[in-house]
């Protein structure tokens, strides 16, 4: 081993061991470099399979030759297949379109409908389609559809509650699909009919029709009751003509003989009254005797036939201890 002259710097002298070190570093480096590559050849072989087996075998011939990268593939199919932003708003726009048309008539399955709804609705907004940017504009279509498929009484509960909402356009849209699709969860409740006129009677409590109470009331006692029947039935026409569009007690598009307000007993369980507005209701029958008359006799009549109901429930309900 050579050393320098006394007073100079001593140069580097590699040893066996400082070779063998440097030998076992630069292998490491190397299979870690190598481990590397294969991945990397691996996972661009899974690439090059896959997009071979998602295009046409036209666009493979055309854009996707063996001796170009996938990188080259990647422009070539864009510059063949290329979607241009106007394309992509039409093809949003057209999707959430069809939509709405299948609203027409109530579908199969009306969950389907709303899940499918919402995802065109989400393409739209994504990519700025104008008929679906605010609140008023996909919230009309969506509760226009949702009437459509019998849930009305749905939608005008939920509209009165979130009105600011709608008007701010501040209402989400992923939360309308999730209260209702809770409103489909819960059980379905069979169609109320409605009995030709809108006032049958209004004559005993239970419901019964004055023939079959004859017997048990006084002459003078029917001569009340057709005369209140007629006072209401007369309060009803007049009031029918200065609300023509909509219900007598809280405006909204409905008669006043399915009014939640006016009868408690037909509101959902799912469903909000604003405060306001039956405070609105409650002074506008303070002021207007003839309509908390109207009111009252309807929920009257609403309990007597609940009542009758009831009876005919438990006539045809079997007696467990009566044997065949």
């Amino acid at each position: 081993m050579e050393t320098g002259t006394q007073g100079s710097l001593s140069a580097p002298v590699n040893t066996l061991s400082d070779v063998l070190q440097l030998h076992r570093t630069t292998m490491v480096y190397y299979e870690d470099d190598k481990r590397e590559w294969k991945m990397q050849r691996e996972r661009l072989a899974d690439l090059e399979k896959w997009v071979l087996e998602t295009i046409s075998p036209h666009l493979a011939e055309v854009a996707c030759s063996p001796s170009e990268g996938v990188h080259q593939w990647y422009i070539n199919l864009k510059n063949r297949t290329g979607v241009t932003p106007d394309v992509e708003i039409r093809s949003a726009r057209d999707k959430y379109l069809a939509a709405l048309q299948q609203a027409t008539k109530p579908p199969k399955d009306v969950k389907a409908w709303v899940r499918n709804w919402e995802e065109a609705l989400t393409r739209a907004k994504t990519v700025g389609v104008k008929v679906a940017e605010t609140a008023i504009d996909w919230w009309d279509a969506f509760s226009n559809a949702v009437t459509i498929f019998g849930y009305g009484d749905w939608a005008r509960s939920y509209n009165m509650v979130h009105k600011e909402e709608i008007i701010t356009n501040t209402l989400d849209y992923r939360k309308v699909v999730n209260d209702f699709m809770d409103c489909l969860r819960l059980p379905a409740s069979k169609p109320k009919v409605v009995a030709k006129g809108v006032f049958p009677t209004f004559g005993t409590e239970d419901g019964r029709h004055d023939e079959e109470s004859d017997t048990n009331s006084t002459q003078s006692t029917r001569d009340d009751r057709q005369k209140s029947s007629s006072l209401v039935e007369r309060d009803y026409r007049r009031h029918k003509r200065q609300h023509s569009d909509g219900c007598q007690l809280c405006d909204e598009n409905h008669t006043l003989d399915r009014c939640w307000i006016a009868i408690p007993e037909l509101k959902p369980d799912w469903a909000i009254i604003p405060e306001d507005k039956k405070k609105k209701a409650n002074e506008r029958m303070e002021v207007d005797p003839s309509l908390k008359r109207l009111v009252q006799a309807l929920r009257k009549k609403h309990k007597a036939e609940k009542r009758r109901s009831n009876r005919n429930k438990a006539k045809d309900k079997p007696d467990p201890g009566k044997r065949d």
